[in-house]
């Protein structure tokens, strides 16, 4: 139960991580 909202939300976290990364590179 905890993992369908959890992979939902690391997803979303990583991927605005990345793009912070990006931005910053």
């Amino acid at each position: 139960m905890i993992g369908v909202r959890v992979i939902p939300w690391a997803k979303a976290n990583l991927n605005h991580t990345a793009q912070a990364l990006i931005i910053s590179a």
